[in-house]
């Protein structure tokens, strides 16, 4: 029985979806890579403003991400990343 995977390369990735966790909000929020660093300054639900961290002041985890996305695909002629992700059936 043979897995099928599915490859996505970063330079693929433009959108990140960031789903809220907490029973009490769920909210659902699409965002361009380059943006997602300004609207997540904070580590917090853009919808209730509940914070996604357990400990006050921790930086926002979501701009190096960004950041590091970016400087990435920058480096796209030197060298590429792929993601391999399990399809499901």
């Amino acid at each position: 029985m043979s897995e099928k995977l599915l490859r996505l390369f970063l330079s693929e990735l433009t959108t990140i979806r960031i789903i809220n966790q907490s029973p009490l909000c769920g909210a659902v929020t699409e965002i361009a890579v380059e943006q997602l660093g300004k609207a997540f300054r904070q580590a917090a639900c853009p919808v209730c403003g509940n914070p996604f961290s357990q400990q006050t002041g921790d930086p926002s985890p979501f701009g190096p991400l960004a950041d590091a996305i970016q400087k990435l695909n920058a480096l796209e002629s030197q060298v590429k990343v792929q993601f391999v992700i399990p399809a499901e059936e």
